[in-house]
């Protein structure tokens, strides 16, 4: 089974970053695969293989708002929730923003 997705920073050969959505553990077995023997594809120079480097990685709670286990700080979610929508500005979860996705364990802003 594989872990929560998370944001992924990598750099190329070429030495320009691009962002992913990725797994830290792939497939039924839990196998951990590092980042750098995963196939990507840059979107710069167009370099299709192994051996990007990873620059960061989102919490891997990040998808999993609201947990109860493992709530995050309402400071970190938005860092995560701006990289989301600036390089995924599709992706479905923020359409769920502050309705059903949001972070910590109780909808913070219902008691203002």
């Amino acid at each position: 089974m594989s872990t929560p997705p998370r944001l992924v920073e990598l750099k190329c050969k070429c030495e320009i970053s691009h962002w992913e959505i990725d797994y830290d553990f792939r497939g039924m077995y839990g196998e951990e695969e590092p980042y750098d023997a995963g196939i990507y594809t840059c979107p710069e120079c167009g370099f299709q293989g192994s051996g990007f480097t990873v620059i960061q990685k989102s919490p891997s709670e990040f998808f999993l708002q609201p947990h109860d286990m493992y709530p995050m700080k309402i400071g970190e979610f938005i860092k995560w929730v701006r990289v989301l929508r600036k390089h995924f500005p599709k992706h479905p979860f923020l359409k769920l923003l502050c309705w059903r996705w949001y972070p910590g364990k109780e909808r913070w802003w219902q008691f203002w």
